[in-house]
């Protein structure tokens, strides 16, 4: 029995953690790969920068590596997240406080350039670490 509740529990579990493992995010699933010319955004010098802040919102969010050619700068961190885990409603802070923590320690992002984001865009975090990488 105990065996039972455990392997049902494992299931459940595994069950909750499937959407973030899935590249089922709504949002970006319909769009066309290579959308935005990333490099055509910013200087050459940037590139690198730029690159490793779109995987650090990749990582943070659990993106799928294509969806990176799907985001646009416009596109709204908190819309990305709706649409992935429409059920909850709210906002799980952890995907926001894993991508603020990287922007801080690996690109100079001060804390309070962070807190001052009520609803980031991928261009705006870009452009911070950008700003403050010194690129």
């Amino acid at each position: 029995m105990t065996t039972v509740v455990i392997l049902v529990l494992a299931l459940v579990g595994l069950a909750l953690l499937l959407p973030r493992a899935s590249p089922g995010w709504a949002l970006l699933a319909d769009r066309p790969h290579g959308l935005t010319d990333w490099s055509a955004l910013y200087e050459q010098a940037q590139a690198s920068v730029v690159a490793a802040a779109l995987e650090e919102i990749r990582l943070s969010f659990f993106l799928r590596p294509d969806d990176l050619q799907r985001l646009k700068p416009e596109d709204s961190l908190l819309a990305i997240y709706r649409a992935a885990y429409p059920e909850l409603g709210g906002v799980d802070s952890q995907e926001f406080e894993s991508l603020y923590a990287t922007l801080r320690s690996r690109f100079n992002v001060p804390a309070d350039e962070l807190q001052a984001l009520s609803d980031p865009t991928v261009g705006d975090v870009l452009g911070l670490a950008v700003r403050y990488s010194g690129a």
